[in-house]
């Protein structure tokens, strides 16, 4: 069970009462448990969507594949996938430097968490409304060696 020193007495008796009254009231502590402890975590969201989907589908799977396992698995892999939210997702882009990166990960995101809704494993996709990145468009010259190139 634990160590008895670690929750004094009054407090042990009231979360016993807070359980007793969720019993009460119809709620089984032992089923949330398990389901909390079987939820789907990020990590097995984005290895089934990968094997599942993306790699049978996607002819460029390998570089949303390669911005996940480098940034976001990191971090993500052991959450829940339903308990993630908008404001993880910004947090998660705010570390990141170049917007275009950034865009790209917020993309393989929510591909995942789309495919995830498509085959009812999820019911949210916390990419989804977070706004992308502005990207400035890059104006390129050639060099008189590139034009004949072209």
């Amino acid at each position: 069970m634990g160590d008895a020193g670690l929750l004094p007495l009054s407090d042990a008796r009231e979360l016993a009462q807070e359980t007793l009254l969720k019993v009460i009231r119809g709620g089984d502590p032992a089923a949330d448990k398990k389901a909390k402890r079987d939820a789907l975590t990020f990590g097995q969201l984005v290895a089934r969507y990968q094997t599942e989907y993306a790699s049978k589908k996607n002819k460029a799977w390998k570089q949303p594949a390669y911005l996940l396992r480098r940034f976001v698995l990191p971090q993500w892999k052991d959450l829940p996938a339903e308990g993630l939210k908008r404001s993880d997702m910004r947090a998660l882009l705010a570390k990141i430097e170049g917007p275009s990166l950034g865009n790209q990960i917020l993309v393989a995101v929510s591909a995942a968490y789309s495919w995830g809704s498509k085959v009812e494993v999820v019911t949210n996709n916390p990419a989804r409304g977070v706004e992308r990145h502005v990207e400035v468009a890059r104006e390129r010259i050639l060099s008189d060696s590139e034009l004949p190139l072209f």
